[in-house]
């Protein structure tokens, strides 16, 4: 549309010059002259509106792309969010997999403690066990051993 007013407003300034001139120009010149800026005048039309056209493409271009553009980033937040998340996460699962660590050491500890005391309750059975049997041979011994009481001669 640029085009064609620039070309209809030098048309109607020839026009009206080549009206107003006296000069020794001939009626066919003028025609041919006109026609060719009649087919120039065409031509800028055609032109401004192929022109029109691509600039009215490139925007939906443009335009489509702004959309894209703002889809990535949408999804390109998103997953900002998620990886902030998984971060939060792995830091509390570090956390407590340190707590577990430390239960199971003290679960060892305890596990080590008891075999322990159950391996001396099991020395004190044995050592109670022969005390019984010795002190049961003592008793023995007492019983076969025992003095008969002897009567003293008192004279």
């Amino acid at each position: 549309m640029r085009f064609s007013r620039r070309i209809n407003s030098c048309h109607s300034a020839f026009v009206e010059t080549s009206q107003d001139s006296r000069s020794g120009h001939s009626q066919v010149t003028r025609r041919t002259t006109l026609g060719r800026v009649d087919e120039l005048g065409r031509r800028l039309a055609s032109l401004d509106e192929r022109t029109s056209a691509l600039e009215e493409e490139k925007l939906g271009v443009i335009v489509a792309r702004k959309k894209l553009v703002d889809e990535v980033e949408v999804k390109t937040q998103m997953i900002t969010n998620l990886l902030a998340d998984v971060r939060v996460n792995l830091e509390t699962l570090g956390e407590q997999k340190s707590v577990v660590d430390h239960i199971s050491e003290k679960l060892a500890r305890l596990e080590f403690v008891t075999r322990e005391a159950q391996n001396t309750l099991a020395s004190l059975q044995r050592e109670r066990e022969l005390a019984e049997h010795i002190e049961h041979g003592i008793k023995q011994l007492r019983s076969r051993s025992m003095p008969v009481p002897v009567e003293s001669k008192t004279a």
